[in-house]
């Protein structure tokens, strides 16, 4: 199914006369009002996609937001499209260059799910976004959006992470430290000379390193003092590699894993993150809280 086949012309908004996202979200809430009979009021719905921002709203990283909620009694997904004028600073300082916003179930469809990747998809795609936020009539937003299509299913490809951080075993785990504060993350692949993913390592591997064999034993560390564990590792990191820690990689998926494949392996094996492989090479992370935030609180 094409996505610009779930689009309204009346319901896109190209160089609209909006300063801020609240502007935005009622530019469209009175156009699906006017051609869409609701069972809730037009302050009630706002309110329910108020709520769902307030849970910390979706800013794909090219400035695309994506408003939404899910209604009670709403078995239809409707969508409007907001390209501002001058883009809109939000209040948390991140720039919006233009607004996604979705009316669907409260079940959360399928249909919805797909759509919201294939937007995903085009904010990615430097060339097809730059036309769509340049597109002057609805006309020409529906034209920017050729080639891309609303899949048959979701796939581990349309929600994990490929900004991806990787390290090699000869690394220290001072670089794996380093790595995993300055990018806040918690896993890490590792990969050899020629990007081949060879093993995986996480902050608990790292932290089992400061903490000694006896512990696992006894149980309870109160008679040493507060740091005294981490101190040998603090004076050994940059001494120590990587590949002496690391596990072997038991468990990965491929791009076309679905969802709920995923959900299975994550949860049976009791897995925060796992890599995403295509001919031994890594080609992004998919995580627990990728199936949160891009699923369940999609």
């Amino acid at each position: 199914m094409k996505l610009k086949s779930l689009l309204d012309r009346d319901f896109i908004n190209p160089r609209a006369k909006v300063s801020t996202k609240d502007e935005a979200i009622d530019l469209v809430l009175k156009q699906f009002f006017h051609g869409y009979k609701f069972k809730k009021s037009q302050a009630e719905i706002k309110q329910a996609i108020l709520e769902r921002e307030a849970l910390g709203g979706t800013l794909l990283e090219n400035g695309m937001a994506i408003p939404h909620a899910r209604l009670d009694g709403f078995n239809d997904l409707l969508i409007g499209i907001v390209i501002p004028e001058q883009p809109i600073i939000d209040e948390d300082g991140s720039e919006i260059n233009s607004l996604v916003i979705f009316l669907t179930t409260k079940a959360g469809s399928t249909i919805y799910l797909q759509t919201l990747a294939s937007f995903a998809r085009l904010a990615m795609d430097a060339e097809k976004f730059a036309s769509f936020l340049a597109s002057s009539t609805p006309a020409d937003v529906i034209s920017s959006l050729d080639g891309f299509y609303v899949e048959k299913g979701m796939t581990v490809g349309d929600i994990m992470s490929d900004n991806l951080f990787t390290i090699r075993k000869e690394e220290t785990l001072k670089d794996l430290a380093d790595l995993f504060y300055k990018h806040r993350i918690s896993y890490v692949p590792v990969v050899d000379g020629q990007d081949r993913l060879i093993g995986e390592v996480s902050m608990s591997d790292l932290l089992k390193v400061g903490i000694p064999n006896y512990a696992v034993m006894i149980g309870n560390l109160d008679f040493l003092s507060h740091f005294e564990p981490f101190e040998e590792l603090l004076n050994n990191e940059d001494k120590i590699p990587v590949g002496s820690i690391m596990r072997k990689v038991t468990q990965s998926m491929r791009l076309d894993t679905s969802l709920i494949e995923a959900a299975l392996i994550l949860t049976k094996y009791d897995r925060r993150h796992l890599p995403v492989v295509k001919d031994g090479k890594i080609l992004g992370v998919v995580s627990y809280m990728d199936l949160l935030s891009k699923v369940l609180r999609a």
